[in-house]
Parts: C-alpha cells; sequence; structure tokens
C-alpha cells in the first residue's frame, strides 16, 4: 500500500522528529511504500521555526547554526515530504504527537491535522491534544475534520475525552510510534558512538531551570558522573554535543541514567530499557506522559520539582524495574491498532 503520513515531522524536536521516524520505519517493514504529506503551508512552518529558535542570543547562534545543518541532513535522508498526489495513496494515518493541540493565538493547527483531506481511507494513529484541552478553542472544520476518520487511535485518555466530546467516538489508546521499533538494531546501523568520551554521564534533557540543575550537579558530582546536556545550549554545563535525532537516541542509550521533562525523553529511555526520571516541572506536560506510565507501572519515576531537590541521591537511586512483559503486549496491542489502522474498513464507534 502506498500511505502518507501527516505530522509534524520537520520541525526542530527530537521527539517529533523520532515519532515520525518510527512510524515510517514501522510502515516500511511491514512492506509498504510511505510518504509525509505537506499539511501545512509557509506562514505555519515560519511560525513553527520560531517557536523552535526561541530567543536567539549571539553566542548561541553557532550552535544554533550546527544544529540547523544536522537537521537539515536528518530531514533529506529521513523524513522527505512526498511529492504524490493524495488520490493516488491508499491511505493517509494522522500521528502521532500533539497535532491535535487547541490553536493557541497566531499559532492555529491546520485542520488537515484532523482529516480535512480529500480522501476516503484516513485514520489516525497516536495523536495528542497535549496536556489538556478548550473545545472552544477549535474551529468547526477541525472537529468535522475528526468525522472523516474511519478508525481513531490516540496516545493518552485526555485525548480519548476531547474526541468523546468533540464527535461522540470511543478512541482507542496505543502506545507512541516510538515504542514499536528496535532502536538498538537502527542505531547500531545508522550511529556512530559518540558517547565513549563522556564516560558514565547523566543525559540531561528539558527546560531544567537554575536550583534544578545546581541540584543535578551535586548528585553528579557525588557519584563521579559527568553531565552531558542536549536539546539547547546551557552556559552552565561542560558538555553542550549538537545531534541529530538518531544521535541523540544514541546518547540516551549510553546514558547511565536519563533526567527529562520531557514526553520523548521518558518514550525514548521506555525504548531504550534505560533508567531515567521525569522531572514533573509542567503540570500540562505530565499529565501527557500519566497514561503509558500507569500503564506500565512506571509511576515511581516521576518525581515532582521539589523533591528532587530536597534529595536528588535518593530519587535517582530508586530500584524502579519496568516489567517487559507488560510493554510487549502494549506494544502488541497497539501494533495491531495499527494495522487496523491502514485497512480500509471502518469500525463502529
Amino acid at each position: 500500500m502506498k500511505i502518507g503520513i501527516v505530522t509534524l515531522c520537520r520541525v526542530r524536536n527530537y521527539g517529533a522528529c523520532l515519532q515520525a521516524y518510527a512510524m515510517k520505519h514501522v510502515l516500511e517493514s511491514k512492506g509498504h511504500e510511505v510518504f509525509f504529506i505537506e499539511a501545512y503551508d509557509a506562514d505555519f512552518a515560519k511560525k513553527l521555526l520560531h517557536n523552535d529558535l526561541g530567543r536567539i542570543r549571539p553566542w548561541y547562534i553557532p550552535y544554533l547554526i550546527h544544529k540547523e545543518i544536522k537537521y537539515r541532513r536528518f530531514f533529506n535522508n529521513f523524513l522527505k515530504i512526498s511529492l504524490e498526489r493524495i488520490d493516488e495513496l491508499d491511505c493517509i494515518l494522522l500521528g502521532s504527537d500533539s497535532i491535535w493541540a487547541e490553536n493557541y493565538g497566531s499559532l492555529s493547527t491546520p485542520s488537515t491535522f484532523f482529516g480535512e483531506l480529500n480522501h476516503d481511507n484516513i485514520s489516525s494513529y497516536a495523536p495528542s491534544v497535549g496536556g489538556a484541552y478548550d473545545m472552544s478553542k477549535y474551529t468547526k472544520e477541525q472537529i468535522d475534520g475528526l468525522r472523516n476518520l474511519k478508525h481513531i487511535t490516540v496516545r493518552d485518555e485526555t485525548t480519548v475525552r476531547f474526541v468523546k466530546e468533540a464527535i461522540g467516538v470511543n478512541a482507542e489508546l496505543v502506545v507512541d510510534p516510538t515504542l514499536l521499533i528496535d532502536w538498538e538494531l537502527v542505531l547500531d546501523i545508522s550511529v556512530k558512538n559518540r558517547s565513549a568520551k563522556y564516560g558514565e554521564y547523566i543525559l540531561l534533557y528539558g527546560g531544567f531551570d537554575l536550583e534544578l540543575i545546581q541540584a543535578v550537579k551535586r548528585y553528579a558530582k557525588a557519584n563521579g558522573l559527568q553531565i552531558v546536556n542536549v536539546g539547547g545550549f546551557n552556559w552552565r554545563f561542560k558538555n553542550n554535543p549538537v545531534v541529530d535525532p538518531l544521535e541523540f537516541a544514541d546518547m540516551i542509550r549510553h546514558a547511565k541514567i536519563v533526567l527529562t521533562s520531557m514526553f520523548h525523553g521518558v518514550m525514548m529511555s521506555i525504548a531504550l530499557d534505560k533508567e531515567f526520571r521525569y522531572i514533573a516541572i509542567d503540570p500540562q506536560r505530565g499529565i501527557k506522559i500519566a497514561t503509558i506510565m500507569k500503564q506500565l507501572k512506571l509511576e515511581r519515576c516521576i518525581v515532582s520539582r521539589e523533591d528532587f531537590l530536597s534529595d536528588p541521591d535518593s530519587y535517582c537511586m530508586l530500584d524502579v524495574k519496568m516489567d517487559s512483559q507488560l510493554l510487549k503486549i502494549r506494544t502488541s496491542q497497539s501494533a495491531e491498532a495499527l494495522d487496523m489502522c491502514i485497512s480500509c474498513n471502518r469500525l463502529a464507534s
């Protein structure tokens, strides 16, 4: 089959790139041809780039240039936008990632992300509204787009509630596509190990304030660990490597422990069976990971900012073992749901 994917793939964000890469990889492994569809205009793309870059400071520019080169190379190698006509595709998949986030100011989510496309076989795999939603912030075109979908799967309980409220359909819960592929095999083939020079290290991924940074440094010093900060430049750290999305995944693979405040920092740690702690800084982000953490019984890996500040050693040294059988069950169920999404049969709601 020829399958088109509508998602946020060509953005300077590790999670967005890796979920798109994983979806493409899974579908191609099943023998399908996969194409990414240009689902938004130049104005929306410009706003996304502005969000990706954030506030630019002079000393940050060389880092950003190097990062942009890395991302563009990754886009060209793995996430090329298709010129395929939509009517020549057998199926269109929406997702994954927070493509159903509510409209916010000038950054209105294109209705194409919701299914407003001229095609008769559209489904969703693991999209999300993000941490919360307000129905008044969605347009009629966006809600009508959802009614075009033959099968709706989502990645969290908040989005289940959104779909039910929007169109009265019971969406199916699935795992993020990053949990559906063998990353060890992918990384062994695709990435040259860059982590050896750091020895044993903590991988830091997310927005950490000064107090948290100081707590992480105390923990690292007490345990003889380096700190490797990825995702953005921070002058408070010695190690700020510029890595592409696959190199980022490999940095997680070789870390002693991952400290993150990001959804895909958690997903990639789970996928690579890596010790991690999710530092709950933003309540909205915490909601995004709640479903999968509950399903896999990993709630103890969630640490509040205040608890981490009070005793980072205790929380980093908690003995938390992931139940691989639970993960296997959830990924198997989700893989079956993905097969249903790309079939041509509409399910009853």
